[in-house]
């Protein structure tokens, strides 16, 4: 797997998506009203928070034979472990 210090690329990219997203939704609605620029941003974050969480926590799940002898591996992001359809579900909620 490609990686860039303790994450991988594929978290990478992620994480930029994710701020290309806030960015533009902060933008987007800049130019119509300043207060729902700042509301439109905060969802985006709100919605990449739960579906990140979500995403890890189904991968998790699939993988609990991995993770119950070593629980506190859980919380090492930068292993790649993440669903991206648990994620994208609570994402889409």
């Amino acid at each position: 797997m490609n990686s860039l210090g303790p994450f991988s690329i594929d978290v990478l990219t992620l994480m930029l998506s994710a701020t290309a997203a806030w960015w533009v939704a902060r933008r987007w609605r800049r130019r119509q009203n300043p207060e729902e620029a700042k509301r439109a941003a905060r969802i985006v974050v709100d919605v990449i928070g739960a579906g990140l969480l979500a995403a890890r926590l189904g991968f998790v799940v699939q993988n609990w034979q991995d993770y119950a002898s070593h629980p506190w591996s859980i919380v090492t992001l930068g292993d790649g472990g993440y669903s991206c359809i648990s994620g994208m579900l609570v994402g889409a909620l």
